[in-house]
């Protein structure tokens, strides 16, 4: 069982492999438009914007481990969620620091982001959430096809020679 996730990963890089990256034809910051269109739209609430950046067959998983599969669920996901939660007010700065893009294949991307949601009351702590999306390039655009949102927390337990210090993309903003 421990063998399925390298075969897997095997076949699906080399089912997007197929293509040369001159055939794609972007670029990383071509990437980074999808993924930062859809942060907006998420957090202008926009549920039909959001999905337009999402493959049919997405793949998400939120910091709580709730897995949708599927554009159609991840539409009536958003639903609940945004019903649940406040829309942010787009004056306050939202933490989130630049993106690193890195091509798999020529038609698959690995993007990384981070945000620190800060504390919603004094004497709380900031939060840190890590964002990783497998974006590919499908017809004619880049489409979020795999999504994880984990928290990620510190802790003193590993060694420091074993372990490398938290490191995020740099920020984007001054």
């Amino acid at each position: 069982m421990t063998r399925i996730g390298p075969v897997l990963l095997t076949f699906v890089l080399a089912f997007h492999s197929t293509a040369s990256f001159a055939d794609a034809g972007k670029s990383a910051e071509e990437v980074l438009t999808v993924v930062e269109g859809m942060d907006a739209a998420w957090s202008d609430q926009d549920i039909q914007q959001s999905l337009s950046y999402f493959a049919v067959d997405v793949d998400f998983e939120n910091s709580f481990g709730w897995v949708v599969r599927g554009r159609e669920d991840l539409g009536r996901f958003l639903e609940w969620l945004f019903a649940r939660y406040p829309k942010p007010d787009p004056s306050d700065d939202d933490g989130r620091t630049a993106a690193t893009v890195e091509f798999l294949t020529p038609t698959l991307a690995f993007v990384e982001s981070a945000q620190i949601i800060p504390p919603p009351r004094e004497g709380a702590t900031a939060r840190t959430f890590r964002t990783t999306h497998l974006v590919k390039y499908q017809g004619d655009n880049w489409l979020i096809w795999k999504t994880r949102v984990w928290e990620a927390k510190s802790s003193n337990v590993v060694p420091d020679d074993i372990a490398a210090p938290r490191q995020f993309p740099e920020q984007s903003k001054p």
